[in-house]
C-alpha cells in the first residue's frame, strides 16, 4: 500500500487526501449515513440499498 498524502488548502480550510485503509471503514459508513440522510442521490440511485 502506498503512503502517498496530498493536502489541499482554500480559504483556510485543509483537505487531506490518502489511501483508504481498512480502518476507515467504520467512519466511512458513518459519513454515507449522514449523507444519505441529507439527499436521496449521495452516490446511488434512489431506493438502491448497500
Amino acid at each position: 500500500m502506498r503512503e502517498d498524502v496530498v493536502n489541499y488548502e482554500k480559504r483556510g480550510i485543509t483537505i487531506t487526501v490518502r489511501e483508504a485503509k481498512t480502518e476507515d471503514a467504520t467512519t466511512l459508513g458513518r459519513l454515507r449515513a449522514t449523507l444519505d440522510g441529507e439527499t436521496d442521490h449521495f452516490d446511488r440511485v434512489y431506493g438502491e440499498d448497500v
